[in-house]
């Protein structure tokens, strides 16, 4: 199955002509594991002193690290940085690989670095928290490496978090396919008129021909295995929609991943043709 906000959304995707000819090399860029709490992070390093003693000073910059974050802070909730999501890493490496590409992790995935490679890439992968706004759909966003110094007033281009209005407005695309693995990704406002208001709608207009997102927060471990297969499939030439439907059958066949809350939440959006994601020689 694939969904579309509209029917005119859905012949437009369909007629457009494709950016990357049969054969051609793709250009993915695929982010995994960002840094979310680097003044923990660098306290942490350098601590000393008796445990108790290091533990208060922790406690103490955790408190600090949840404030003065600008932007980004409306992303985390109870204003506390989410936890890491080391299987992330994991799951970038090997989409990467698939593509014969290099994934930015850790300090690499940063929303300035993110945001030099993302408008020419033919495959977008980030494996990282997504956010929902639970008031403005626009606002709703993917998190990212946490910069160095904290950006001033009015600076969005690299403060840890790509928001749909972001990609809305400033961003545009080549992407065949982009993949947002991370929770709540595929939810938004209903906007009557126009259907489903947020993320999926965002990489849609900055010029995506199809996006897979999640309708509900994800498991790290089940997400990576899951990912993994779907991209596997797509190399093999597999429309993206039966790429998608194989990859959660493979997971509802294993016994710790059969319940639907582990193979189920990820929807794909847009066009299924897939005539150009596939490895040369395995085309169908």
């Amino acid at each position: 199955m694939t969904y579309t906000p509209s029917l005119a959304l859905f012949a437009q995707a369909r007629s457009e002509p494709r950016r990357l000819p049969s054969g051609e090399k793709l250009s993915a860029v695929v982010v995994g594991n960002p840094v979310f709490n680097r003044r923990v992070l660098l306290a942490s390093a350098k601590l000393s002193g008796p445990r108790q003693e290091a533990k208060r000073e922790v406690a103490s910059l955790t408190s600090i690290a949840s404030q003065g974050f600008g932007e980004r802070s409306y992303l985390f909730l109870l204003g506390q940085p989410p936890q890491p999501l080391p299987e992330t890493e994991h799951e970038a490496i090997s989409v990467a690989r698939l593509y014969g590409g290099t994934p930015l992790l850790g300090e690499q995935a940063t929303e300035a670095t993110l945001r030099r490679n993302i408008q020419t890439a033919d495959v977008i992968h980030l494996a990282t928290h997504g956010y929902l706004h639970p008031v403005r759909a626009m606002s709703s966003g993917v998190l990212l490496t946490v910069p160095e110094k904290e950006p001033g007033p009015g600076e969005t281009d690299n403060d840890g978090a790509l928001q749909a209005w972001e990609i809305y407005s400033q961003l545009r695309l080549k992407a065949e396919l982009v993949v947002l693995s991370g929770c709540e990704t595929g939810r938004g406002q209903e906007v009557k008129g126009e259907g489903l208001i947020g993320l999926t709608r965002a990489f849609q207009y900055a010029g995506a021909r199809s996006i897979v997102a999640s309708q509900w927060k994800v498991a790290d471990r089940s997400t990576a295995a899951l990912m993994v297969a779907f991209h596997r499939s797509l190399r093999q030439g597999l429309p993206k929609d039966e790429a998608l439907r194989q990859a959660m059958a493979h997971l509802r066949q294993r016994r710790a991943t059969s319940d639907p809350y582990y193979w189920a939440p990820f929807i794909l959006v847009g066009d299924s043709d897939n005539s150009v994601l596939a490895t040369v020689g395995t085309r169908q």
